[in-house]
């Protein structure tokens, strides 16, 4: 005689098998593949099978750095950047300034006290912007006078010449420039001065 099922045995079956379902998924690989783009994929197979770099071993940047493998690059060159810096202040969107952080270097729980530093910057209205240089002084030869060290390269931060709303005294903030990836970068190097 067959005997019935008891009501233990069948939910040890149930949990048995859901247990089974629940573990077959994670032995599943998930690969980060990064197109010709920089644009990163994550698949289940191979980067190869889908003619995709493996994130894991980047190819090297035009200027010897680690490359940025998000595609995004916020400004090339030094006048992308302030047009940039520009924008965010003309539409004081904290999303597009923080866009052009260089947020690599911030440690845990850094994030809110620069969002707050940012955030205090657009309050003010952005009057001008002068690019800081490593070494800045005059060569004169033979007749010729040429400054040296106004290359974009020698470039090491910015300052930004702040107004208020009503039009009152400028004043001027510090920041940073970060060269990664390709890319210019701004970085915190202090709060806003008078």
């Amino acid at each position: 005689m067959i005997q019935p099922w008891s009501t233990g045995s069948i939910l040890r079956a149930i949990l048995a098998s859901l247990l089974l379902s629940i573990a077959l998924p994670a032995t599943a690989q998930v690969f980060r593949c990064v197109d010709e783009n920089g644009h990163a994929a994550f698949l289940q197979q191979p980067c190869e099978t889908q003619r995709l770099r493996d994130s894991a071993a980047p190819e090297t940047s035009d200027d010897g750095s680690d490359p940025d493998n998000t595609g995004f690059c916020p400004a090339p060159d030094l006048d992308s950047l302030k047009l940039a810096l520009n924008s965010a202040f003309t539409h004081r969107d904290l999303n597009a300034l923080s866009g052009l952080y260089h947020w690599p270097s911030v440690g845990r729980g850094g994030a809110g006290p620069i969002l707050n530093w940012l955030g205090a910057l657009l309050d003010r209205r952005l009057l001008g912007i002068d690019v800081r240089y490593r070494a800045r002084h005059r060569i004169t030869a033979y007749g010729i006078t040429r400054e040296v060290g106004n290359e974009e390269e020698d470039a090491t931060g910015l300052r930004l010449i702040l107004g208020s709303d009503p039009p009152g005294p400028a004043d001027s903030a510090e920041v940073a420039l970060v060269r990664y990836a390709g890319c210019w970068w701004i970085s915190e190097t202090g709060v806003p001065t008078p």
